[in-house]
Order: C-alpha cells, then structure tokens, then sequence
C-alpha cells in the first residue's frame, strides 16, 4: 500500500523533481520518449507545453533557459551513474555523456548531455 510513498515525499519536497516528471509527461505528449533529448530539447518542450521551471527564472534566452535546464539535471543526476536510470512516478530518465566536436575554427571537443525518458 505505501510502496513508491518515499519516492513520492522526496519528489513533492524537491522542486526540480516535480519538474522533471512534468518533463516526461509533456516529453510523451510530444511523442518523444525513446528519443535522446538534449537539454535544449527538453527547453523547447518545456515551452512549447507552457512548463514553468522550478524558481520561476527570469530569463527567456534559449541559451541561458538551456544552461539553466543543464545544470538543474546536473544535480538530479548526481547521484546516478551514467547509463542507470532516475526513475519518478511511472517515468524511467537515462543519461548518456556523448562527446561532441567544435568546429574547427573553436577547436576541441567537449562533451554534451543527453536524457532518454521512458514508461516504465
């Protein structure tokens, strides 16, 4: 009967869990899970379904709402080994780290986050 209650208390208590379960219901209304997202996708989702970000941010630059976004799942993250998944509500989220290349003229290769979101 309690089974999931703690995982729910923590997500209720965390602002940015409850955002990311909103993530992922907007993420399958989009018809993307299955799909590795960035944290720039995962912006344009979360505009395009008029979602709020925890502590209401007063940016509304791309690049800056993305970092936002970036650093938020950084920390949600934190505790998960890469290729093991954050499971809230009905939800499963991987992350993958991919390296990436700059164009030449930049220089360097960095590497960039992805999130897969899935029904359990």
């Amino acid at each position: 009967m309690l089974d999931g209650h703690v995982d729910e208390v923590l997500r209720i208590s965390d602002p940015a869990l409850s955002w990311l379960r909103q993530v992922a219901i907007a993420v399958e209304k989009e018809n993307r899970l299955n799909v590795g997202l960035s944290a720039s996708d995962i912006v344009d989702i979360c505009q395009a379904r008029g979602l709020d970000f925890p502590n209401k941010t007063m940016t509304t630059s791309l690049d800056e709402l993305s970092m936002y976004a970036g650093r938020l799942l950084a920390r949600l993250f934190r505790d998960v080994s890469l290729n093991e998944t954050l499971s809230i509500d009905r939800y499963e989220i991987e992350h993958e780290s991919r390296k990436q290349s700059r164009c030449p003229a930049s220089g360097g290769d960095f590497f960039k986050q992805f999130y897969w979101f899935r029904k359990r």
